[in-house]
This record gives structure tokens, C-alpha cells and sequence, in this order.
């Protein structure tokens, strides 16, 4: 497997573990857990997000 093919397939697992993430955030915020707890989740999740987003666009100067 070259570089490029183990970054793509590394991409590919990293878009499901954030889809997964936003499917369980909304579980989250339907089940009876503290407001304060849910605040932290979703900062610790725009968090994720915000870094993916930044390695993604880096990525993208790759190919």
C-alpha cells in the first residue's frame, strides 16, 4: 500500500468515526443527561471537526 493509498483509506475511516459521532451526538441530546455535559461533548465534537476540516484542506495540497 502506498502513501497516498493508506491516507485515502485513514480519510475514509475518519469520515465514518465522524459520522458516527454526529448520529451519536443526536442520541445524546435526546437521552436524560445534564445540559452542562452536553455543552462539553459538543465543544470536544466542534473540536474534531474543526481540526479534520484543517487536515483535510492541508491533504488537498498533496495529491
Amino acid at each position: 500500500m502506498g502513501a497516498y493509498e493508506a491516507i485515502d483509506k485513514l480519510c475514509a475511516v475518519t469520515t465514518m468515526l465522524s459520522d458516527l459521532a454526529r448520529e451519536q451526538s443526536a442520541i445524546i441530546a435526546q437521552a436524560d443527561i445534564p445540559d452542562e455535559t452536553k455543552e462539553i461533548l459538543a465543544k470536544k465534537r466542534d473540536a474534531v471537526d474543526k481540526e479534520l476540516d484543517v487536515i483535510e484542506y492541508g491533504l488537498r495540497k498533496v495529491r
